[in-house]
């Protein structure tokens, strides 16, 4: 079902776990073939692009773009890529293009980054 990972990537993981990032949820998530899945609910039609909170376990994404032809979803990719500093290629809509509700393949190493960032280290 998973992957073997390293040890470092499973204290990183186990870190994830334990931290309430926003003090009132923890947000789902699963690790498969070395990547990093998010459960996001991305918001469009924002005034700026920006992480907002975790809330009913999933990571909550404001966008500028608009919801139509793919515009949101483009924004997304580009938004997260330039975040955590990694290729647009690296960032996958793996389920909910159409939807405001998203699973989000990310690289391994994206995880330190993104926790980091979600809790002000």
């Amino acid at each position: 079902m998973y992957s073997m990972i390293n040890k470092e990537f499973v204290k990183i993981i186990t870190i994830l776990n334990e931290i309430d990032f926003f003090g009132t949820e923890k947000m789902d998530y699963k690790i498969k073939k070395n990547r990093l899945i998010l459960k996001l609910k991305v918001l469009p039609g924002a005034n700026k692009n920006y992480i907002d909170l975790v809330k009913n376990n999933e990571l909550i994404i404001k966008i500028k773009a608009v919801p139509e032809k793919g515009k949101a979803n483009k924004e997304l990719i580009n938004f997260l890529s330039k975040l955590l500093k990694i290729a647009k290629s690296e960032v996958n809509i793996v389920a909910g293009k159409t939807s405001r509700h998203k699973l989000i393949s990310l690289p391994e190493t994206t995880v330190i980054f993104l926790k980091n960032y979600l809790t002000g280290n």
